[in-house]
């Protein structure tokens, strides 16, 4: 499967899902890693980093939100309604998996890592949005509760900072009713705007530009004061994961369909560049994050795992290809 770029005016194409066979196929740009269970293979026409290898990491139940730390580690929240769960952490030398805090909280599916103690009050906290309720678990592993129901929180399905390190957080209408995207200030959470069931968030990296990705269809830009900028008219149906790399790219996963994407800032076609990461309605959302390695890392709840798809940056790969080229050139001289 080659990159396909959807212009505004089309609607993106069905695929067929390769989740079953634990295959996904990717653009020639694609280099993908499987962190979950089985033994799933990597399908590309092209690989432009061959010396990397596939790799098996842990196998997690349910995996929704996804936190990195500065080391590495990684915190995964539970994509689970039914009865409390544990946030996991993975080491980010051994890969094992471990549960975090002292009690397991109900639905616990959007964490982030409070490096400056922002929100938490302390460096090193993981935020975790449970429920109607966010929560600080800290490094001791103990657990504080931050803010509920009083403050306005239904079902907290998005954590963030914004470029001032500032949380945002995203909270749909427990009547399924509409949302609301808070920032946290004075140690409490303040409403910023409004719109139907805000699922993902995602923050440019220069603009400080905040994207919403929701259930009512679509991503939303809004500027950081909360004004309304644009509709990205070009997005998937039901956006359930949203994530910038360092170079400003936005990327974007759909809980109607299997397939990732790469999203225009203005709105003006999205590319297909991934598929197979299917989402079943009954066991959880796709969710995105970049780790510390600038690599994308997607949760796939139905499948039970996490991927990891690094993208080459098109201007990073200049040098090297052109040093490719020096090198080849020097050793056909030689044999001459």
């Amino acid at each position: 499967m080659t990159a396909q770029r959807i212009p505004r005016t089309a609607e993106p194409r069905s695929v067929r899902s390769h989740a079953a066979q634990g295959t996904v196929a990717l653009s020639p740009l694609l280099l993908l890693l499987a962190l979950g269970g089985g033994t799933p293979r990597l399908e590309a026409q092209r690989l432009l980093l061959p010396e990397a290898r596939l790799t098996t990491c842990v196998v997690l139940e349910q995996p929704a939100k996804l936190a990195f730390d500065p080391a590495g580690n990684l915190y995964v929240g539970h994509d689970d309604n039914l009865a409390p769960q544990f946030v996991r952490k993975i080491e980010a030398r051994t890969r094992t998996s471990s549960p975090l805090g002292v009690a397991p909280l109900r639905d616990p599916d959007a964490v982030a890592f409070d490096a400056a103690g922002t929100a938490s009050g302390r460096s090193g906290s993981v935020l975790v949005g449970a429920a109607d309720e966010l929560w600080a678990i800290h490094p001791d592993n103990a657990m504080t509760r931050l803010a509920g129901a009083e403050a306005g929180l239904e079902n907290v399905q998005a954590l963030a900072f914004d470029r001032q390190g500032r949380l945002l957080v995203g909270s749909s209408e427990a009547a399924g009713a509409g949302g609301h995207v808070f920032r946290w200030e004075g140690g409490v959470p303040q409403p910023l705007f409004s719109l139907y069931r805000p699922d993902a968030i995602a923050v440019h990296p220069n603009s400080g530009d905040i994207f919403v990705g929701s259930a009512g269809g679509g991503v939303t830009r809004y500027a950081e004061d909360g004004r309304w900028l644009a509709e990205l008219a070009a997005a998937p149906g039901y956006t359930s994961g949203l994530a910038f790399d360092r170079a400003g790219r936005l990327f974007a996963v759909g809980h109607s369909d299997d397939q990732l994407y790469e999203l225009a800032l203005d709105g003006s076609s999205l590319t297909v560049i991934g598929e197979g990461f299917a989402s079943g309605d009954f066991i959880g959302h796709n969710r995105l994050t970049f780790g510390p390695d600038n690599a994308l890392y997607l949760s796939q709840p139905a499948g039970g795992k996490i991927w990891r798809i690094v993208i080459p940056e098109p201007a990073a790969m200049l040098p090297v290809a052109s040093a490719l080229l020096v090198v080849a050139g020097w050793r056909r001289r030689r044999r001459a």
